[in-house]
């Protein structure tokens, strides 16, 4: 048993290490700028879950922790308890959320589902990198720029 509760030690303080981490992009002032639209499209599909049966993977605004790009609850959810249109997504799509920017929810899609129209839904353009794109929304700079826009 005191080896387990030492393990369990060691996984909690690893979880509370990651949980903090805010990641940081140093931005070279050398480096091209381009506007966000040229390396993300905006995705405007929607879909109305009134008219479909089962379960879906439903990201609301609630579901994605704030700076830390992660899901939270539980979005499982039936098609029929989702009033209105809703955006749909795909694995590799960044989800942001648009009320509130400095709550900076962003969350980069691990698979395909529908989320709240609170939720913009970008997807890289063929030579974009998701991962690199989710830091970059994630970070500080980024939320200043937004909020100053």
């Amino acid at each position: 048993m005191a080896e387990l509760d030492g393990y369990a030690g060691i996984i909690a303080g690893a979880k509370q290490i990651t949980q903090n981490w805010k990641p940081k992009i140093d931005i070279d002032p050398e480096w091209d700028k381009v506007r966000l639209e040229e390396i993300l499209d905006r995705v405007s599909e929607q879909t109305d879950p009134q008219k479909k049966a089962g379960e879906v993977f439903y990201v609301g605004l609630e579901n994605i922790e704030s700076s830390s790009g992660r899901i939270v609850g539980e979005p499982i959810t039936k098609y029929e308890e989702i009033k209105s249109l809703k955006n749909t997504f795909q694995s590799n799509d960044l989800l942001y959320g648009k009320l509130r920017p400095n709550l900076n929810k962003v969350w980069l899609a691990d698979r395909e589902g529908i989320c709240s129209t609170d939720i913009l839904v970008f997807r890289g353009k063929q030579n974009s990198i998701a991962n690199f794109f989710w830091y970059l929304l994630l970070s500080e700079d980024f939320i200043i720029v937004i909020i100053f826009y």
